[in-house]
């Protein structure tokens, strides 16, 4: 391992000498790569969007210093607090707002997952097609890949991905597998089309419940990691398992065969079909009663399963006219229609269905630069109080710099794992009631900024408490927070700065950090006549001493922490990469200053974070 770092080293510093030496005879890199004359322009959009005529295409990451931070976790405005092991459970830094959506849980290892939120359809006039692969120390595996393909009238395009991450003590093994797939198909005149989609995810992850001792980690008393004492000794694993079928359809009655678009949108019909199924699982062999209380079934185990279906229609109308100011297209819309949700919930003891009705309305317009919307649902089910949701964004973009405003009121239900839930440790049953999230926020963006502020109030906000058991905060929580994103390039130097920054009086209850920094600094240059693209620099981060939440393994969830703080800690990680034509190699070498700084770095408390771990993949993208 120590010839390996000394080589990554001299590597490194090889890159950033013939850098600096470059610095002033080399031209600049542009911002957009130059791609090979056979090159076809790809985008694609979220699946959310699929017949927003006014939607956004997004061009994929194609960048040389994007594959390097391929962690999905480690790439927003706001940081998080992980277990250690690569694809386990985190818990971003930052306050996730109601969603009118009824869901049973949080799902803390999100980002690794296939999910609408990240559900691609892709332009493309030719076959695109991506792999990528990612190895490190300790054993990870993370492999993955894209195809989309236009065909006439039809689009279809899959995307897969495979994490194996071992990590470094007892039990952090990580297995997950996901793909997603989905079929377009949209009619000469424009008047009908049809998208069916499909999605898995599948996730298994070993629980050890942290180190037992942390003072062998914070002393070093104990240099090989795996053989440090753990706080669940016996077989102990969470299952996650997915699957989501979708059909979205509409009919125009005034569409063209041809390119113009049409004045009039009346009556343009939309229907939605969701159905999804969701199971946990968590497992523990040898349970000692005498140790940890149990509340059913078998004493000397535990088999804990939920299951969580739901079934999805939505129709809609969308009534809109087009029309030309000073030469451009701008519109102004109004939607509406009707959803119906079916919920059903099960575990070894409590089964339940829920079904609601949610009328809505969406008005929206486009004025020269000036974009305005506006949408609020209501949501009612059977005996419970009613919910619903206002919304107002709005945006004007004047040159290259864009201006936003958002305002969000939503009084729902926190989600139904805080209600209903019996475990063979845990289990309760509480009357349901509504939360209340009020949000106005202000951002601005341009070329090198992309930051804003927010103001938000909270009531009746719903948490795991000391004891792992949910509670209701009795107090309305003000939180202001801010986030900012700068950067700047001279010649072939680069460099990208992400702040964030959290004040509230609920610190204790809410358990995040004041303020959080990251600076990407790295060098852009060509080699070899301009057939290689390389680059080099390092990533610094830094999170202040604050109380972090507990993980608990059988819930899977975090709790309330108030005596054990963490942070106040420096990560390094230092980097290479190249780039002919369309292959991207990275090599990267994370927590480089491990043995000079501190034995802090705890991302969780009991949970301390890799040590320094050596990291290099390849990204592949393939055009016919």
């Amino acid at each position: 391992m120590s010839k390996i770092i000394k080589v990554i080293y001299i590597i490194f510093l090889f890159v950033v000498v013939f850098s600096i030496n470059n610095i002033f005879g080399q031209e600049d890199v542009p911002e957009a790569e130059k791609e090979s004359p056979n090159y076809t322009a790809t985008s694609y959009y979220l699946i959310e969007d699929v017949w927003n005529t006014n939607k956004t295409d997004i061009e994929p990451d194609t960048l040389l210093i994007d594959f390097v931070f391929f962690d999905p976790i480690n790439n927003g405005n706001f940081m998080s607090a992980s277990l250690g092991a690569f694809g386990h459970n985190h818990r971003i830094l930052d306050i996730t707002p109601l969603s009118l959506e009824q869901n049973f849980r949080n799902i803390h290892y999100n980002h690794f997952l296939q999910n609408r939120s990240n559900f691609k359809i892709y332009n493309t006039s030719s076959p695109f097609s991506r792999l990528y692969f990612a190895t490190g120390i300790p054993k990870l595996q993370y492999f993955g890949g894209t195809h989309a393909q236009s065909v006439k009238n039809f689009n279809f395009g899959v995307d897969f991905q495979v994490i194996n991450s071992l990590g470094t003590y007892q039990r952090q093994r990580v297995t997950m597998g996901s793909a997603s797939t989905y079929l377009k198909y949209v009619t000469n005149n424009k008047k009908y089309g049809i998208l069916a989609s499909f999605q898995f995810n599948q996730f298994t992850a070993q629980e050890n419940g942290g180190i037992a001792d942390d003072s062998l980690f914070t002393y070093n008393e104990e240099p090989f990691r795996p053989g440090m004492p753990i706080n669940i000794n016996t077989k102990a694993e969470n299952k996650y398992l997915d699957n989501e079928f979708a059909l979205t359809h509409y009919f125009d009655f005034l569409a063209k065969n041809d390119s113009t678009i049409s004045k009039f949108t009346f009556g343009k019909i939309i229907h939605n079909l969701q159905i999804s199924k969701q199971k946990w699982l968590y497992l523990e062999e040898e349970v000692d009663p005498f140790q940890r209380p149990v509340t059913h079934t078998s004493l000397d185990n535990t088999y804990d399963s939920t299951l969580f279906r739901k079934i999805s229609n939505s129709l809609e109308m969308e009534n809109k006219i087009n029309f030309r100011l000073h030469k451009k297209e701008n519109f102004i819309g109004l939607n509406f229609g009707l959803k119906n949700e079916i919920y059903t919930i099960g575990d070894y003891f409590y089964k339940s269905q829920i079904n609601s009705y949610t009328p809505f309305l969406k008005a929206y317009t486009k004025i020269a630069d000036l974009n305005i919307s506006a949408n609020y649902h209501q949501m009612f089910t059977h005996n419970e109080n009613a919910k619903n949701d206002l919304s107002l964004k709005l945006s004007y973009n004047i040159k290259e710099h864009l201006f936003s405003f958002s305002y969000n009121n939503i009084n729902a239900q926190a989600d139904l794992f805080y209600f209903n839930y019996h475990a063979n440790y845990n289990q309760w049953d509480l009357p349901a009631e509504n939360s209340s999230f009020n949000s106005i926020s202000f951002s601005y963006k341009n070329k090198f900024f992309d930051g804003g502020i927010s103001s938000q109030h909270i009531a009746n906000y719903v948490y795991l408490n000391h004891l792992a058991q949910p509670t209701v905060y009795d107090e309305n929580i003000s939180l202001l927070k801010s986030w900012a994103d700068f950067s700047w390039n001279y010649k072939i130097l680069h460099s990208q700065t992400k702040l964030s920054l959290h004040t509230s009086n609920a610190d204790s209850i809410l358990m995040l950090p004041t303020y959080t920094v990251r600076e990407r600094f790295y060098f852009v240059f060509y080699m070899f006549k301009k057939a290689m693209l390389a680059n080099a620099g390092f990533e610094l981060s830094y999170i202040p001493e604050y109380y972090g939440a507990y993980y608990s393994p059988e819930l899977m969830d975090f709790y309330l922490n108030n005596e054990h703080k963490i942070g106040n800690f420096l990560m390094l990680d230092i980097f290479i990469g190249f780039k002919v034509k369309r292959l991207n190699f990275f090599a990267k070498m994370s927590n480089a200053p491990q043995g000079i700084l501190p034995y802090n770095y705890f991302g969780t408390p009991h949970y301390p974070l890799q040590d320094r771990n050596f990291s290099l993949g390849f990204s592949w993208r393939f055009y016919d």
